[in-house]
């Protein structure tokens, strides 16, 4: 997923060209804002899986309670107050970060977890299965 989002980082100006033409160029820096929510977004759902995994349902349906407060307050502020399209944007970031480092904390209690091992882990993981992952790509 981060190798997608660095692409999407270096080349916003040429895909929103492509895929959107010249009169949609202005969205770019939006479109970056958007790539930033796509780097927090795989941590909130993966929290959210572990809360109900360890058996802790109820603290995944008030992280999602709170995201949806924050939400929806947040795009009418953004809405109706600053009229900007940039503000929805950075609203929907800290919606998804504020759930994911909900999520985060209480998931901490049930389960002993470093950020910092989250990628480290991500990637030896990947390293041990390449050959499985090579096989499922080729075929």
């Amino acid at each position: 997923f981060l190798p997608i989002l660095i692409f999407c980082e270096l080349f916003a100006y040429p895909l929103v060209l492509i895929f959107g033409g010249e009169q949609y160029l202005a969205a770019v820096p939006i479109f970056r804002l958007y790539i930033l929510y796509g780097l927090f977004l795989p941590f909130d759902r993966i929290t959210g899986v572990g809360l109900d995994a360890v058996g802790a349902p109820k603290y995944n349906l008030l992280k999602v309670v709170v995201m949806a407060a924050i939400n929806i307050g947040g795009d009418l502020a953004a809405l109706l107050v600053f009229k900007s399209l940039y503000a929805m944007a950075i609203v929907t970031i800290v919606n998804t970060f504020v759930g994911a480092y909900i999520g985060y904390v209480v998931l901490n209690r049930y389960i002993p977890i470093r950020f910092s091992q989250i990628f480290v882990r991500g990637w030896k993981f990947i390293l041990a299965k390449k050959a499985t992952i090579y096989e499922h790509l080729t075929k």
